[in-house]
């Protein structure tokens, strides 16, 4: 039902990842891997389109540890870190990186890994801030975090959005 469907509607992203589930079920990893690559491979950028992408890259991920292909499952865990900071993401990419060797890298992930739970502190406080309306604590509490953590895209762009809307400094919010 799934590959009519398919056929019929070969960009529907979301029934890509239906097979792949129903692949997982029948244990052919060989033909989930598969149709999840052929996934990622669309060039679709919509939320949804990101959301069902996302699901995909952590699956890869599980299978190319489940079958200790580490290389590969370093790339897709990297690419899932870009927008998915979760502490399981984290763990399955300390365990890849540890299975390959790479002790550099290993160490230097544990410490991006641990400045970001620090700086995950003050994102959230600015985050209930920015709940409660009161704006000029959110923007100072996402800062101090993102003094200790730049590379978090969401925060930046929430302080851009304060920037914008409540403070009407389209230049400043533009950098972020």
């Amino acid at each position: 039902i799934v590959d009519q469907y398919l056929k019929n509607n070969p960009t529907d992203l979301s029934f890509y990842l239906q097979k792949a589930k129903v692949e997982r079920e029948a244990g052919d990893l060989r033909e989930e891997e598969r149709v999840l690559l052929e996934l990622i491979g669309f060039s679709r950028y919509d939320f949804q389109s990101n959301k069902i992408k996302q699901a995909a890259y952590r699956r890869l991920s599980e299978i190319y540890l489940k079958t200790e292909r580490f290389k590969q499952a370093v790339a897709m865990i990297e690419y899932l870190l870009r927008s998915d900071k979760d502490q399981s993401v984290w763990s399955m990419y300390f365990a890849s990186l540890s299975r390959v060797g790479n002790k550099e890298t290993l160490h230097k992930a544990k410490d991006d890994f641990a400045r970001y739970m620090r700086a995950k502190v003050y994102f959230d406080k600015g985050h209930d801030y920015e709940e409660e309306y009161k704006f000029s604590l959110a923007l100072k509490h996402y800062r101090e975090g993102l003094e200790i953590y730049p590379d978090e895209a969401i925060i930046n762009v929430q302080v851009g959005n304060i920037l914008m809307k409540h403070r009407k400094w389209y230049s400043k919010a533009e950098g972020y």
